[in-house]
């Protein structure tokens, strides 16, 4: 249906004895192409505007940090993205996870 392209996913996590702690998961890129639509206009339907050459800039940034006196803060920062919405990929995507033709049957043994 698509793939998912991520560039170098990192994470850190640093907990003290007074109870503070930080943790931080970063993603230097994301792109995403459909799979679905032939001879498409455009193929990635999902890309960061990024400078390619600036290695410190990711893509996707998620902190927090909690103090030894209970303060806590939370930073989520993330690039632009440019997204193009393709009908076929769109309602591929759904028929994907269309669960609706699925029955709970109970086992033979629990009855």
């Amino acid at each position: 249906i698509s793939s998912l392209d991520m560039g170098m996913v990192s994470t850190s996590f640093k907990a003290n004895a007074d109870g503070s702690y930080n943790f931080a998961l970063s993603m230097l890129s994301l792109e995403a192409s459909d799979r679905v639509t032939k001879n498409s206009f455009y193929p990635m339907v999902c890309r960061g505007l990024q400078d390619v050459n600036n290695t410190k800039k990711h893509a996707v940034h998620f902190e927090t940090n909690k103090s030894s006196k209970g303060d806590q803060e939370v930073k989520f920062t993330m690039i632009a993205f440019e997204t193009v919405a393709s009908p076929l990929l769109i309602q591929a995507v759904k028929n994907f996870f269309d669960f609706s033709s699925l029955t709970a049957t109970i086992p033979p043994i629990l009855e």
